[in-house]
This record gives C-alpha cells, sequence and structure tokens, in this order.
C-alpha cells in the first residue's frame, strides 16, 4: 500500500491558491457586472472628485497603470465618499488623467437604500472600475 507523503500534499497547494485567487476573482467580476446592471435604475447626483493619483501594479506582462479617484457627493440622507479605479495603458497618460481628473465633477449613480454603494460615470462615458488589487 502506497502511503502519501507531506511533498504530495504540499505540490497541492499551488492549485488551491490558484483556484481560490481565480474564484475571487470570478465573484468579483460578477458583482461589478450586477452593479453596472443594477445602477442603471438608480438615482445620480453630482460628485465631485476630491482626488486622483495614479498608481502602478507590476504583473508578469509588466507594470499595470490605473487611477484611484475618491469623490464626495450629497444625497437627501447626508454627504457620502467613494473611491473608483480607472486603468491606463502607461505611466504618462495615468499621470496626465489623474491631473485632469482631479478637482472635477462627475455624474455618480448610488444605492437607494445603501448611498455609500455608488459607481461614478465620467463624461466621456468610463464608469470606475473597482480596483481588483
Amino acid at each position: 500500500m502506497k502511503m502519501h507523503g507531506q511533498g504530495d500534499i504540499v505540490g497541492v497547494i499551488p492549485f488551491v491558491v490558484l483556484g481560490g485567487m481565480f474564484a475571487w476573482l470570478i465573484v468579483r467580476l460578477l458583482r461589478e457586472a450586477w452593479l453596472r446592471a443594477n445602477s442603471r435604475n438608480w438615482p445620480s447626483a453630482t460628485a465631485t472628485i476630491v482626488d486622483a493619483k495614479s498608481f502602478s501594479q507590476r504583473t508578469k506582462s509588466g507594470e499595470l497603470w490605473y487611477v484611484c479617484a475618491t469623490y464626495s457627493f450629497t444625497t437627501s440622507s447626508g454627504d457620502y465618499y467613494g473611491s473608483e479605479a480607472f486603468f491606463d495603458s502607461t505611466s504618462a497618460e495615468a499621470d496626465e488623467f489623474a491631473r485632469c481628473l482631479a478637482g472635477t465633477t462627475a455624474e455618480v449613480r448610488y444605492q437607494p437604500s445603501a448611498p455609500d454603494v455608488s459607481l461614478l460615470e465620467l463624461a466621456d462615458g468610463r464608469a470606475g472600475r473597482r480596483s481588483l488589487v
């Protein structure tokens, strides 16, 4: 009878980790799709972009550049803040986008029963995408 050693278990760990990361990504993408689909019927407000900064993250294929925008908006139930990530292809594009975005206004759609759940939509049609990092 063959006994399985500790080496067999260690060999399985990367597959379990990768499977968990894949499942997490699928759940995030499904939640994001649900948010976009449902936000079409939500009320909107004017948001002010209070801060926008560019960031990068190393990946196997290079660097991923994105802009994180923090915004504020007011509803009948109070003041709220949110943040969104917008992806860009280069450092220069991300830096320029962050510079142009800070201090501007944009439309935000928010869930009526929980206004802290919101989605920022820019005039050029770019909808915010929550960071996957």
